[in-house]
């Protein structure tokens, strides 16, 4: 089933906002807001972002290296807010750590912060990306 709202940037867009992402994490006056569980959500549902980062023993600092070494070939697709329709759309990643397949969802909100929606063991398999 394929979301209305995702779509693919460009090659060079998906870089460009990897740089970004970078330099928003070495920057000190850099913010992370990581969202532990969505509405509803249990935090030992094994596809909450609580339960993954409690599986691998992670913390914040974990997941802003995670977000450093990203790809562009990590990357699936983009998503748009609908929550907030003006707002940066999210940009959706698929990695891997310690064997386990890891879905993250993030966007940049400005330049020094950073808003990761999902960090979390796949309910499903991960699309393919296009790079």
């Amino acid at each position: 089933m394929t979301n209305p709202n995702s779509f693919i940037e460009l090659k060079e867009n998906v870089q460009r906002h990897l740089e970004d992402v970078k330099n928003a994490l070495d920057s000190p006056n850099c913010q992370i807001d990581i969202l532990p569980t969505k509405k509803g959500q249990s935090e030992t549902d094994p596809y909450s972002t609580a339960y993954t980062m409690l599986k691998l023993e992670y913390d914040s600092s974990d997941v802003k290296e995670v977000l450093k070494k990203l790809k562009v070939e990590d990357y699936i697709e983009s998503i748009k807010d609908n929550r907030k329709i003006d707002s940066p759309p999210f940009w959706v990643f698929g990695t891997e750590i310690s064997e386990n397949q890891i879905y993250i969802k993030e966007k940049l909100r400005d330049h020094n912060n950073i808003f990761c929606v999902s960090f979390h063991f796949p309910k499903y398999p991960l699309k393919k990306g296009p790079y």
